[in-house]
């Protein structure tokens, strides 16, 4: 989280927008994986398995894309 503040500091948001932004980002990505199981499932594998963040949010998304086909 504090890269992420760091990130959205450096693109010239200041501290309430980036903290504001964060905790945006980290409720949404809650409900996502809230409703989605098999979403929710993917991640918990990738996490055991010790896949970065950014592999974890590329799950979500290829999990969700699949489902709307």
């Amino acid at each position: 989280m504090k890269q992420l503040n760091r990130v959205l500091k450096w693109l010239g948001f200041i501290e309430n927008e980036a903290d504001s932004q964060v905790k945006w980002a980290a409720v949404n990505t809650l409900f996502i994986l809230v409703r989605h199981q098999e979403a929710r499932s993917r991640v918990v594998e990738a996490i055991d398995l010790g896949k970065s963040v950014g592999s974890c949010i590329d799950i979500i998304e290829n999990t969700l894309i699949d489902k709307e086909i």
